[in-house]
């Protein structure tokens, strides 16, 4: 199976020049943990709403005055829209990631996959293990 059959789509994309507020306005609306910060269609980053509680809010910043390209993590770890799912697996794995950011062949972002999306599609033995890789520090 390829990513491009269980991603979520479409994704919604912000600005990093876009306040926290609007991130959090934006992940409220679309029910959503995270969102792809793109500046012309090119992927420079992702804010999370933990980017946005322990980064931001708890370190006292602004969210009203502060941007998105603040508090973002610049590696953002993707792939390619015809990735093997099993791919995608081993590098969230590798990548102690929870989520990935789907990308076309441009490496626009086309739509993300998360660890819940994969376990829904693997055996429970499988997403478990994924899981436990994930979190370990």
């Amino acid at each position: 199976m390829q990513l491009r059959e269980m991603m979520t789509k479409p994704v919604e994309m912000i600005t990093p020049q876009a306040s926290l507020v609007d991130a959090a306005r934006k992940m409220l609306i679309q029910d959503v943990g995270s969102l792809p910060v793109c500046e012309d269609e090119k992927l420079v980053g992702i804010i999370t709403d933990r980017d946005i509680t322990i980064r931001a809010i708890a370190n006292g910043l602004d969210p009203a005055k502060t941007e998105v390209q603040e508090v973002m993590s610049h590696d953002v770890v993707s792939c390619g829209d015809n990735s093997d799912v099993e791919d995608a697996c081993r590098l969230m794995q590798e990548q102690q990631v929870r989520r990935l950011v789907v990308t076309d062949e441009k490496s626009s972002p086309i739509g993300i996959v998360s660890i819940g999306d994969m376990a829904l599609q693997m055996r429970e033995e499988q997403a478990g293990e994924i899981l436990r890789d994930v979190s370990q520090p």
